[in-house]
C-alpha cells in the first residue's frame, strides 16, 4: 500500500535480498519511508538529508542544488525509517555513531535509481545522506546544456586542431555531462583518439575513444601505459585526471613535439584559477605554449516557464547591467506572492494563494550551464608565463577580448531563461 516505491536491497544473495525486503515491509515506518522517497522524487530532490537530535528529525531537500527545508518527523518515525534504509544498504542498523556508506536500489513508475547511503554520528545525533543517482544518464549536447551556438563554434575550432583545451567546473556542477559534451563535440570519426584512464574510473563511455586504463597507485604504471600508447601514434589523447603519474607533463611533449591534440580537465573556482592549478604542476612555459583555450561552466537553475513574472527594468539597471537603452524593454524573476494585504477575496476574507503546480513554488525548474571559454593568445600566455596569480591570467583575459560567465548569464538574464536574482547568487555578483 502507499506510493508506488519499490525498494532493492544491496544483498546480492536472491535469499538474503528477499529477507531482507521482509524485514524491511514489517517495518512500521514502512509507509512513511516509501512516502519519503516518493515525495523527495516527485519534487525534483536529488538528495536527502535526515538530521537526527534528541526531540526531532530534520528533513531537507536538494533541488537544482539548493537546500529546501522540509517539515520535521518525530524521532521514532525517523529512527525507524533510518533502521530500514541501513537494512536495505546493508549496513549495520545499531551502530548510531560510526561512519557508514552503502547503496541500494530504487524504482517508482518509469523511473529507475541507484541510490547511495551515507551516515554518520555527530555531536547532536545522528546524519543521513540519501542521494538518488538515475540509472540512465541522458547524454546531452554542448547546445542542450546551455553553451551559444558562437560559443560552440568557436570551441570546435580549438578541439579539432594540435593543442591543449582544458575544461573545468565547481567539483559537483555538472562536470561529467559537460566534460562527455566536449568529447562529443570533437570529431573523433578522421582522427584517432585514445583516453588514458585510471583503474576504476566510471565516466560514460564516448564513442570512438578507445580507452587504456593504468594503476593510479603506481607511477611507474601511468608511465608505461603512456609509452606503450603512444606507440599507436593517436593523433588525440583523452586525459580525464592530468595529476597522476606526471601524465600532463609528458602529454604537453607530446602536443607540442608530435602536433597531438589534448584534453584535460579539473574543478577550480574560475578558468584562470584552472589555469594557474595545471601550470604550477607542470613547466610552465611548456603549458602555456600548448594550452589553445579554457572552457568552464556554471549551473544556474532555470525561471519556470508556468509562473515566472515579467517586470521594466530601470534605466539605472539596465546601466549597471552593461544593457543599451531601449534594447531590453523586460526582464523576468521568480514568482512574487501579493504582499497580504492583498491576499483577500472580494468580500476581504483571507485567501490561499495556489502553489504553482510545476515548480511546486520555488520558482524554477531544472538547470541551464553558463559556459566561458577563454580563447588564449600570447598576451594571456604571458600572464602565465611571468604572472603566476588567476587575478593576473583574468585581468589579461579580458583585456584581450574574452567574455566572462557574467556577460554569458546576462545573455540568459535578457533571454528570460533565469533571473537576475539567481545569476548574483551564483557567481555572487
Amino acid at each position: 500500500m502507499g506510493p508506488a516505491v519499490e525498494f532493492k536491497p544491496a544483498a546480492t544473495i536472491g535469499s538474503e535480498a528477499q529477507a531482507t525486503l521482509i524485514l524491511v515491509r514489517q517495518n512500521p515506518a514502512y509507509p512513511a519511508l516509501k512516502g519519503l522517497v516518493a515525495d523527495a522524487i516527485a519534487r525534483r530532490s536529488d538528495q536527502v538529508l535526515l538530521d537526527y537530535t534528541a526531540e526531532q528529525v530534520g528533513v531537507r531537500y536538494q533541488v537544482d542544488g539548493l537546500w529546501h527545508d522540509m517539515p520535521p518527523m518525530d524521532r521514532p518515525t525517523g529512527d525507524a525509517i533510518l533502521h530500514a534504509l541501513k537494512l536495505l544498504a546493508k549496513l549495520d542498523p545499531d551502530d548510531r555513531r560510526g561512519r557508514q556508506s552503502g547503496g541500494l536500489g530504487i524504482s517508482t513508475p518509469g523511473k529507475k535509481f541507484r541510490a547511495e547511503l551515507a551516515t554518520q554520528g555527530v555531536a547532536t545525533g545522528e546524519r543521513c545522506l540519501l542521494k538518488f543517482v538515475a540509472e540512465r544518464k541522458v547524454k546531452m549536447s554542448l547546445h542542450q546544456l546551455g553553451m551559444l551556438p558562437e560559443t560552440e563554434k568557436r570551441l570546435r575550432t580549438h578541439l579539432n586542431r594540435p593543442g591543449l583545451v582544458v575544461f573545468s567546473c565547481l567539483q559537483g556542477d555538472g562536470m561529467s555531462s559537460s566534460w562527455n559534451a566536449v568529447l562529443e563535440s570533437a570529431d573523433r570519426v578522421v582522427r584517432d583518439f585514445v583516453g588514458v584512464y585510471p583503474t576504476g574510473h566510471n565516466d560514460t563511455t564516448v564513442e570512438n575513444v578507445d580507452r587504456t586504463f593504468y594503476d593510479p597507485k603506481n607511477p611507474a604504471s601511468a608511465a608505461e601505459t603512456l609509452r606503450t600508447l603512444m606507440l599507436k601514434q593517436p593523433e588525440a589523447i583523452v586525459l580525464p585526471e592530468p595529476n597522476a603519474g606526471n601524465l600532463l607533463t609528458k602529454l604537453i611533449g607530446e602536443v607540442l613535439e608530435e602536433q597531438r591534440f589534448l584534453v584535460t580537465r579539473l574543478p577550480s573556482r574560475s578558468s584562470a584559477e584552472a589555469i594557474e592549478q595545471l601550470a604550477a604542476a607542470t613547466d610552465r612555459k611548456a603549458f602555456a605554449k600548448a594550452l589553445t583555450a579554457v572552457v568552464y561552466s556554471r549551473l544556474i537553475r532555470r525561471l519556470c516557464d508556468q509562473c515566472k513574472q515579467p517586470f521594466a527594468p530601470t534605466p539605472a539597471l539596465l546601466q549597471r547591467l552593461g544593457i543599451p537603452p531601449g534594447t531590453v524593454e523586460v526582464l523576468f524573476q521568480e514568482y512574487q506572492p501579493p504582499p497580504p494585504e492583498e491576499r483577500v477575496d472580494a468580500k476581504g476574507r483571507p485567501i490561499e494563494i495556489p502553489i504553482c503546480s510545476t515548480c511546486g513554488g520555488l520558482g524554477y525548474v531544472g538547470r541551464i550551464a553558463i559556459f566561458e571559454l577563454m580563447e588564449i593568445d600570447d598576451s594571456i600566455r604571458a600572464a602565465i608565463i611571468t604572472q603566476q596569480k588567476p587575478e593576473a591570467i583574468r585581468v589579461a583575459a579580458r583585456k584581450a577580448g574574452c567574455t566572462s560567465l557574467q556577460d554569458e548569464g546576462l545573455k540568459l538574464v535578457t533571454a528570460g531563461i533565469t533571473s537576475l536574482a539567481e545569476l548574483q547568487r551564483v557567481l555572487k555578483l
